[in-house]
């Protein structure tokens, strides 16, 4: 019987292994030097921007709901909810979202203080990137602060099965004012 020796052996001995952790490392090194970033987590995200907004009172402003994710997704569905004391619901536009089939269009449901909706993605292969769902825009009645916050939400991935992509949420705060509040030092 005939040994061989593994830092000789060319079919995946010592010398061979070695090497790829070396190739594989300095990849990673030349990687982090550039700026380049290697992200294998699967990550979306739902979220209303702009996440903060100071508003005066009487004006209308917008906030646009984001999908973002880098694993595929086929179907989203949420509420949106507001205060009614500080905001009143003007309109709703999805026109260019990439959710091109609708289960319930979005709408403000008044008794809920939401615009709610359920739709899906029909692209073969699902939806990645960062894309702008829809655009609300609402009246700042009075002055105060609050949150117009995503809830009873489900993000669905395109594999097959529908799973639960675990969407990470990211609320929009706003204060209203007489004026806006100048955030800028004095000369």
């Amino acid at each position: 019987m005939t040994k061989t020796n593994p830092r000789k052996d060319p079919r995946g001995g010592f010398t061979y292994i070695a090497g790829t952790v070396l190739v594989a490392s300095l990849f990673l090194a030349i990687a982090g030097l550039f700026g380049i970033s290697i992200n294998t987590e699967d990550s979306t995200r739902l979220i209303l921007e702009p996440s903060n907004n100071n508003v005066v009172k009487g004006e209308t402003f917008t906030t646009n709901l984001m999908l973002e994710s880098n694993s595929p997704i086929n179907a989203v569905q949420a509420e949106i909810k507001i205060d009614p004391n500080l905001l009143e619901f003007v309109s709703v536009s999805y026109e260019n979202s990439p959710m091109d089939l609708w289960i319930n269009e979005p709408v403000y449901q008044a008794e809920k203080n939401a615009v709610i909706f359920v739709g899906g993605i029909t692209r073969p292969n699902g939806f990645t990137g960062q894309e702008k769902l829809m655009s609300m825009t609402f009246k700042a009645k009075e002055n105060g602060s609050g949150w117009i916050e995503i809830m009873n939400s489900s993000v669905l991935k395109h594999d097959g099965t529908g799973a639960d992509a675990e969407a990470k949420i990211v609320n929009a705060e706003y204060k209203i004012n007489d004026l806006v509040e100048n955030n800028s030092q004095p000369a």
